[in-house]
């Protein structure tokens, strides 16, 4: 079972000069991402992948799609959650670490070297 960010396909990267402007718009999806080349591995690896029953994961990018750090994002849009564990500075906060250990995935496609600088 994938649970799946909000899936990018290339042309969408031209969207992050507006979405780097107002962090907010991207608020609600908590700043998730995922390219749509990144996701079709994801559904390869978990067909490919033997005995592995019945699995839930995130499919998300290792990043937040802002240029702003995560922790400042946390501060300024939801200052009243707790942060349970020590954060990258730009980590996601949808955590795709069980993808990684079970599939062996790996994030081909970056925003930051996607986008229009």
């Amino acid at each position: 079972c994938f649970r799946i960010g909000n899936v990018l396909d290339p042309v969408d990267y031209q969207k992050f000069p507006g979405w780097l402007k107002d962090p907010g718009l991207r608020k609600r999806i908590a700043w998730s991402y995922i390219d749509g080349r990144d996701l079709a591995t994801a559904c390869r690896l978990g067909i490919e992948k033997d005995g592995l029953g019945f699995e839930v994961m995130n499919v998300a990018a290792d990043d937040v799609s802002s240029d702003l750090p995560t922790a400042e994002l946390l501060k300024r849009f939801y200052p009243g959650v707790p942060v349970k564990k020590q954060l990258g500075q730009f980590e996601t906060l949808l955590s795709n670490e069980k993808l990684k250990k079970l599939l062996g995935w790996q994030q081909q496609y970056r925003w930051r070297e996607q986008a229009p600088q």
